[in-house]
């Protein structure tokens, strides 16, 4: 009886082993395109004799997950980066779209308008309809500067695309919060000698989530770090969040971090909305230079009616930027198209209705090249802009693709490790189960014997 006693011992541990076996392998063949799976493996070890010497069969162990750590580490730095440029390029191409070829296109042809019309003035500097013409472009030149003004302030207002960084705050506070309860789960799971695989595939796949949002250091023991401060224990006892203020100041308690802030969705937000305001600057920049320079031939020329603008107490541009440049009504009135009076245009040096010598100074404050706009010409000034934001966003692009090339390197690097190889899983679940068979046949063959026993003892 003994004997029978230590083989059904040792079938039913072949079972309960080999089932847990079968159980891992078919999990990993139910988890073969499941995103951030790591593939699992149990051992099996030899159980304890028992007090007669006889061995109580096999068991398995814990369960563990093939992981390539040293991949996480520099996967997780890549993805920092690769958030940085796919941000970068997301952001830039989309303030293109909203200032660029369409609002280029504008400026530069009421510009250019406007240059045909100065030209049309020195050919025939007392031509009232003339005169008008050029008050009328110069008019439509203003509202183009006005309203590419205005669409970079919309893109710049705090419900704007890049007004606030608080959405790519909120998504990282999020992800932290995910983090903590993730965290202590673990912590408590293993303080019991659990394991739990599927909690540190979670883990993994969080950290590189929020690694894509911002440049974290990630801690050995799994603490979450933003510029030396903590955002979320190991343990996931203590979290603190990232907070921005109007100024764009990032905190974490208390503590000012935004220096630390290079890369990361964050990081890329940063450089287009910097991107945004040095357009702005850009643009009023030009629209100063235009009213400084042409309002200086202007005012102390002379109009038809023999007499200066500075004495009359009006000037050629009013406003002192993009948002606010006009035509001074004493000249125009844009909402009244008949309020127009060309002969006070101050086009000459001299009280001649035909001295177009002012008109001259006037063009070429369009052509020659100022310190106010880098060297570069009114005329060209937006263009080489343009051109700048353009390269910007090809450049952002291109770096975007090679970051990617890299992430899906290292990834592929870390399958090749923790990735479910069908082929593979088939056998070993295969194996396992024939081994099952196996001990069933030993359990079946002991109750026969058992059995056969029984029957002799009657």
């Amino acid at each position: 009886m003994s004997a029978i006693n230590d083989l059904m011992n040792i079938g039913g541990s072949g079972l309960q082993a080999y089932q847990n076996q079968i159980n891992v392998y078919g999990n990993n063949i139910a988890n073969v395109d499941t995103d951030g799976y790591s593939r699992r493996q149990i051992g099996l070890e030899a159980g304890a004799s028992t007090y007669s010497g006889v061995g109580s069969g096999v068991r398995a162990g814990d369960v563990t997950r093939l992981f390539n750590a040293l991949g996480q580490n520099a996967l997780l730095g890549e993805q920092s980066t690769l958030g940085y440029h796919g941000a970068t390029a997301s952001y830039l191409s989309q303030l293109e779209t909203l200032v660029g070829s369409e609002g280029a296109s504008g400026l530069e042809a009421a510009l250019a308008s406007y240059q045909d019309s100065l030209q049309d003035v020195i050919t025939s500097p007392a031509d009232l309809s003339v005169r008008t013409s050029l008050l009328q472009r110069a008019s439509s030149l203003a509202s183009e500067l006005n309203q590419l003004d205005g669409r970079i302030q919309d893109i710049l207002a705090d419900d704007g695309l890049l007004g606030s960084a608080g959405s790519v705050v909120d998504d990282i506070n999020s992800l932290t919060e995910q983090l903590q309860v993730v965290n202590k789960s673990i912590s408590k799971a293993e303080s019991m000698g659990r394991s739990v695989p599927d909690l540190l595939d979670q883990r993994d796949q969080l950290v590189r989530e929020l690694s894509g949002q911002v440049n974290i250091t990630v801690g050995a023991d799994y603490s979450i770090s933003l510029g030396g401060e903590e955002l979320v224990s190991s343990d996931g006892v203590t979290r603190s969040e990232l907070v921005v203020d109007a100024a764009n100041v990032f905190s974490v308690n208390g503590n000012d971090v935004s220096a630390s802030i290079s890369s990361g969705r964050l990081g890329g937000f940063l450089v287009a909305q910097n991107a945004a305001k040095t357009l702005n600057s850009q643009l009023d920049a030009l629209a100063g230079a235009l009213i400084t320079q042409t309002n200086a031939a202007f005012d102390g020329a002379y109009n038809l009616n023999g007499a200066h603008p500075s004495d009359e107490g009006y000037t050629f541009f009013t406003g002192t930027d993009a948002g606010d440049i006009a035509v001074d009504s004493a000249l125009y009135n844009p909402d009244n198209p008949l309020d127009v009076h060309p002969e006070l245009l101050a086009l000459g040096t001299t009280a001649y209705a035909g001295d177009n010598s002012a008109a001259q100074v006037m063009y070429s404050v369009t052509q020659l090249s100022s310190s106010d706009l880098g060297g570069q010409s009114i005329s060209g000034f937006w263009s080489y802009v343009e051109s700048s934001l353009g390269g910007a966003v090809s450049e952002a692009q291109q770096m975007e693709e090679n970051s990617q090339a890299v992430v899906d390197s290292l990834e592929n690097e870390m399958l090749s490790v923790s990735g479910v190889n069908m082929d593979e899983e088939l056998m070993n679940l295969m194996s396992a189960q024939k081994a099952y068979q196996a001990c069933a046949r030993v359990m079946s063959t002991a109750t026969d014997l058992l059995d056969e026993l029984i029957n002799l003892a009657r």
